[in-house]
């Protein structure tokens, strides 16, 4: 009496190897994204507080011009540095020059904190403006 030997039938499903490739390759992908998110908010943080040092430079240059044009035609405007903090912590430079007696330039430059973690020195916003009276 002799036996055939039975053929082995595939099973279906997976191999736990198998399982443990697959969430591995997930995981990866998964940390992939988090590190993006998280890339992604400290990009839009560091905007934030760019566009909060760009509004304060404006706004001291735009007073500043305002103060130079109500005053009298003939009046000498002295050159001027004045230096104040924004907020306790950032800080904004002022400087007028009056080169010609008719034309007025006022420098204001916005410096983050020396303590802040997102935004360096290099990150200083300056805007320029002039006033021919």
């Amino acid at each position: 009496m002799t036996t055939e030997p039975q053929k082995r039938t595939a099973e279906a499903g997976f191999t736990l190897v198998e399982v443990l490739v697959a969430m591995v390759v997930l995981a990866v992908g998964l940390l992939g994204l988090e590190a993006l998110g998280v890339g992604a908010a400290r990009m839009v943080n560091r905007a934030e507080r760019q566009h909060g040092l760009v509004a304060a430079a404006s706004d001291t240059l735009e007073r500043t011009l305002g103060r130079i044009r109500a005053t009298p035609a003939g009046t000498a405007i002295p050159e001027v540095q004045q230096r104040f903090m924004v907020a306790g912590r950032d800080s904004i430079r002022v400087h007028v020059t009056s080169p010609g007696s008719r034309l007025t330039t006022v420098s204001v430059t916005a410096i983050p904190s020396p303590s802040s973690s997102l935004l360096r020195r290099a990150d200083s916003v300056r805007i320029t403006g002039h006033v021919f009276r």
